[in-house]
């Protein structure tokens, strides 16, 4: 029988000792009776490591390693703890009634049949570093003691506490001593209390856990943009995200399919709304947890960040008895929160206001809103057909994801009500072919839609560290190329403070492009226009594009340049192009209401507040000045017209058309 190689030996041929050190071991080991591989790590010429991985192809047991394994808390209790801290052992998970427990010793055939009695099941033994595994079995059987080191002087959870939920709340909220007695002594709940109490003091949107191979890391969303927290040991991301799990009512063994919940907490003296989403990953399940706070939240239209005109105009749409107002961007870009205040513009008790929304995110005093459930049949056009038998004035619709809702919503705004939506497109002119790709004829969005608003959300500058400074070269460059003139420009930049985190940048405001519906668009919609064609006619009538509200914004000391440029399509072609006339190509200059070069009537402003306005009106909506063409424009107008039409016309003719022109009054 041949003679099985020693440990000693096996480290030698593999290169991981030398001859010279082994032989300087064993001496040792004759006078301190010591495991041969201990006393190599404790003399610096190897690692626990390397020596657990020589063992393990000595005896064929398998190795493995524990720095970034995911240990269930209750199988780690299936060891006594005195007995796993005395013989350092593990129990890792358990198949087929298979308990697999990682030792120090693997060779330990008292501690396995002691495992295999207690349980009541086979043990197959594991080797792993002895550091892991004592390291990991203090952690979990003094899970209180290390938490508390971590998190230091957290909040108690009278400062962040869950809230009993109300008679007529949604589903899906546990009972309250029901989640205290399943959590009753556990420190995983000031855990979960300093992440969720964090969120909320940094004004975060959304809170992700997001685990990795080693951690499991905490991520704010603070004014849209994530930040990072602390890192979570990953042996601690199994009882987190059942803490998370349990209190907002989602079942904690399954794992593998996507769950939504909702927490309702009290922190500060107030009741916050938290929306639970989870998603299983290759390292686990990840978690998201949308903050609602109405502390920072604004039903004030004046407030979001509209320019004067802008907002002026919004607001007369707004008083429209029917048609449809849509809002566009991108996820995140505070088209509800618009909404929102849209609808608290024009409510008043003489009104039936209802909403179909996914998910309500605000509860809206005097408003009925209705959330979808798909599962319960209930989508974004059934809802929509069942408010029209509700009587309603004004509509609000969540979302228009497909033809069908964009049917029932164009034909709600045609029969009386007033319908506002979102849509997700780049920008205002490019809803119109959204519509038409979802199979609206131009004709009814030509007649029916009344105002497309697009926006963006930017960080506003921190004002209790706002510093004038010169912007660096590379970004002059970047605004000469979109055709700024940077000379007269004052630059503000937050410098960090404790106010803004050390951000510079402290809350948000919108920039908007607000394209106003009039008779001159309506026959180009109808007529499927291209979208820098319309691009330049909705320009044409004072439309604003994003980015040059933000460059507004930029010149007023609100935000910065780079703000501005992180969320607005750069088209430097479309948005500083000349203006041209639709009638001789000549370029404009936008503030004239003719065009200088053939007399076109571009359009007629109004003398008091400027306000473009359509040809036949008389009064000015908007604040109520009487319209008159001033006799020079009409004029010129005049003169060119006929200089047009008479330099159509054969020689003998055009004296006699100059003539009877002279002859017509003005």
């Amino acid at each position: 029988m041949p003679k099985r190689k020693r440990l000693g030996d096996v480290l030698v041929e593999a290169c991981i000792i030398s001859q010279a050190q082994l032989n300087a071991a064993l001496e040792v080991q004759k006078h301190h009776p010591q495991l041969i591989g201990q006393i190599l790590v404790e003399m610096g010429w190897t690692t626990e490591v390397l020596v657990c991985r020589a063992v393990s192809e000595l005896l064929n047991i398998r190795y493995v390693d524990l720095s970034s394994a995911l240990i269930s808390q209750e199988v780690v209790q299936l060891a006594p703890e005195a007995l796993a801290l005395q013989r350092n052992i593990l129990p890792l998970f358990v198949q087929d009634k298979i308990l697999y427990l990682a030792m120090e010793n693997p060779l330990d055939v008292d501690i396995i049949q002691r495992m295999e009695f207690i349980t009541g099941m086979q043990v197959k033994p594991l080797i792993a570093p002895p550091g892991q595994i004592r390291d990991i079995v203090r952690k979990h059987y003094y899970v209180d003691d290390y938490v508390d080191s971590m998190i230091g002087n957290v909040p108690r959870e009278d400062d962040v506490s869950l809230v009993q939920q109300e008679e007529g709340e949604a589903e899906g909220m546990l009972d309250v001593s029901e989640v205290r007695k399943i959590s009753e002594g556990s420190q995983v709940i000031r855990l979960a209390n300093l992440i969720i109490s964090d969120g909320i003091k940094k004004r975060a949107s959304d809170i992700h856990l997001e685990p990795g191979s080693r951690y499991l890391n905490v991520r704010y969303r603070v004014d849209g943009l994530l930040t990072s927290g602390i890192h979570v040991p990953r042996w601690l991301q199994l009882p987190l995200v059942s803490r998370i799990k349990v209190i907002s009512g989602l079942d904690i063994a399954e794992r593998r399919k996507p769950q939504d919940g909702r927490i309702w907490v009290s922190f500060a003296q107030r009741k916050i709304d938290l929306r639970v989403s989870t998603l299983p990953t290759n390292f686990g399940e990840t978690v998201v947890i949308r903050i609602l706070d109405t502390k920072h939240s604004t039903h004030d239209l004046a407030a979001l960040g509209m320019s004067s005109r802008s907002l002026r105009l919004y607001r007369s749409m707004l008083r429209q008895p029917q048609g449809w107002i849509l809002v566009t961007g991108p996820t995140g870009s505070g088209k509800t929160t618009t909404l929102y205040a849209s609808l608290h513009a024009i409510k008043d008790t003489t009104k039936n206001i209802m909403t179909v929304e996914d998910p309500i995110e605000y509860q809206l005093e005097g408003i009925n809103q209705v959330q979808i459930n798909p599962k319960a049949g209930l989508t974004f056009a059934s809802g929509l057909r069942s408010i029209l038998r509700q009587d309603p004035n004004v509509i609000l619709l969540g979302e228009i994801r497909d033809r069908e809702t964009a049917e029932i919503a164009m034909q709600a705004s045609e029969t009386g009500h007033l319908v506002l939506s979102t849509l997700h497109t780049n920008d205002a002119v490019s809803t119109v072919n959204r519509l038409f790709s979802l199979g609206i004829s131009p004709d009814l969005v030509a007649s029916n839609l009344l105002v497309i608003i697009a926006q963006r959300l930017v960080r506003k500058i921190c004002l209790y560290c706002r510093k004038v400074y010169t912007p660096a070269p590379e970004e002059l460059e970047i605004l000469e190329h979109i055709h700024v003139e940077t000379s007269e420009l004052r630059f503000y930049k937050g410098q960090g403070c404790a106010a803004c985190d050390h951000s510079g940048y402290y809350g948000q405001i919108a920039l908007y492009e607000v394209l106003v519906q009039n008779d001159r668009i309506r026959d180009a919609i109808a007529q499927r226009p291209t979208k820098q064609a319309l691009k330049r006619l909705g320009r044409l009538y004072g439309m604003t594009i994003l980015l040059e509200d933000g460059l507004d914004k930029v010149r007023q000391g609100i935000t910065t340049i780079e703000e501005v440029l992180r969320v607005c399509p750069v088209e430097p072609d479309i948005a500083h192009e000349a203006l041209c006339c639709p009638e001789c190509s000549a370029p404009l200059d936008n503030s004239k209401a003719l065009c200088s070069a053939c007399g076109y009537v571009l359009h007629i402003s109004c003398r008091s507040c400027h306000s473009v306005l359509e040809n036949d009106w008389t009064f000015c909506p908007y604040c109520g000045t009487q319209v008159s063409a001033s006799a020079d424009e009409f004029s010129q107008y005049h003169r060119a017209a006929t200089n047009r039409e008479a330099s159509s016309l054969p020689s003998d003719n055009r004296q006699q058309l100059s003539s009877s022109s002279q002859a017509r009054p003005c």
